[in-house]
């Protein structure tokens, strides 16, 4: 089993037999417990769904490091 600094269990199983597994994949800067995918997961959960959260580490990008970007429109 993965372990996540803070999270308990990165998949959850419905009482009985599971209607599918259901993936929360999120985006860059939004975790699987961010309020959107949390209920969305608890829904699905609700509904019979197994719900597995994935957790990642986005790449690197030019815009995290160094002199911020220049704005593609002039404001002059």
């Amino acid at each position: 089993m993965v372990r996540i600094r803070g999270v308990f269990a990165p998949s959850f199983d419905p009482a009985g037999e599971p209607v599918g597994t259901a993936a929360l994949v999120p985006g860059r800067g939004y975790p699987p417990q961010a309020p959107l995918l949390f209920f969305t997961g608890l829904t699905l959960l609700q509904h019979g769904w197994r719900v597995e959260h994935h957790w990642w580490d986005p790449p690197g990008h030019e815009s995290d490091e160094g002199e911020p970007q220049k704005p593609l429109l002039s404001q002059g």
